[in-house]
């Protein structure tokens, strides 16, 4: 394991978001503008603020395209969001 890699696995998952979009260079204005994800979804993935998101089958889109757009790992991105969501999940039970 490489020391990136290293230091993305204690990231939480909106700070790896952040981490994607900033070393695109993207404000979160303009990976709005690209991604045509209103900014308020794209702040509250940053914040993991999940409980104010759409459904889970929206949000996952939302992280494709984030990852497509700032060339990120999307399978990882997606994997990181499907465990968190399946935490809430059994949470809410």
């Amino acid at each position: 394991m490489t020391l990136v890699s290293k230091q993305q696995n204690i990231l939480s998952f909106g700070e790896r978001l952040k981490k994607a979009r900033e070393d695109a260079g993207f404000s979160v204005e303009q990976l709005a503008a690209k991604t045509k994800i209103q900014k308020k979804y794209l702040e509250r993935l940053e914040a993991e603020e999940f409980d104010a998101l759409p459904p889970p089958v929206y949000v996952r889109g939302f992280v494709k395209h984030w990852a497509e757009m700032c060339n990120a790992d999307q399978s990882e991105l997606l994997n990181h969001f499907d465990r968190i969501n399946e935490f809430f999940l059994r949470a809410r039970q």
